[in-house]
């Protein structure tokens, strides 16, 4: 039983680092947007403080929430500790949905092209020639990333029913041997 523990978690860890190292690329693409938006459009812009699109804020956010929830996913694995790994199950899934949603609304629906201000330099139109050219590699590893997310999940949550299952035998095993409290009754906690 401790081998397929041991074997989890490795496997665990493996899939978070995955994960980890997806989100960390998104944020250093992301800061690679903002810097090419900056020296792109600012110049040619009329007001000096042009916003920058939603989707490269939501980029860099995925991505940095992506490398956060890494990070706890190697706690849980390391500790195996229950209720780290059922919060990292139901972050993971927030985290999950927000990234199917935001994939959705940008494979599926060019309205985020709206958001983008009239490009003189033409740079925005080589980047997205560049996107529509790349867009079956950027699917296949958005399908990549999504997919060692699931596994983690999945993981996630066979370790936690394994847990449970190894607490319900450790009670079921010794519960003939007596029970000492530390809690007396009506005078609180005492040192024995």
């Amino acid at each position: 039983m401790a081998k397929l523990t041991m074997r989890l978690q490795l496997l665990m860890k493996l899939f978070n680092t995955v994960v980890g190292m997806a989100g960390f690329f998104m944020v250093a693409y992301g800061v690679w947007l903002i810097k090419v938006w900056q020296s792109d459009i600012e110049p040619y812009s009329y007001h000096h403080q042009t916003s920058i699109p939603w989707f490269i804020h939501a980029f860099i956010g995925l991505g940095i929430s992506s490398c956060a929830i890494s990070c706890l996913g190697h706690f849980a694995a390391h500790t195996a500790d229950s209720n780290l790994l059922s919060y990292y199950v139901s972050l993971m899934s927030l985290l999950l949905l927000l990234e199917i949603a935001t994939m959705t609304d940008m494979f599926l629906s060019f309205a985020w092209l709206k958001d983008i201000t009239n490009d003189p330099t033409g740079g925005f139109d080589k980047f997205k020639d560049f996107v529509e050219a790349s867009l079956d590699i950027c699917r296949w590893e958005g399908v990549f990333i999504v997919l060692a997310q699931v596994v983690s999940i999945l993981l996630a949550i066979v370790m936690r029913i394994q847990d449970t299952d190894l607490g319900n035998y450790y009670v079921l095993e010794h519960d003939s041997a007596p029970y000492t409290s530390y809690i007396s009754p009506g005078h609180g906690l005492y040192l024995a």
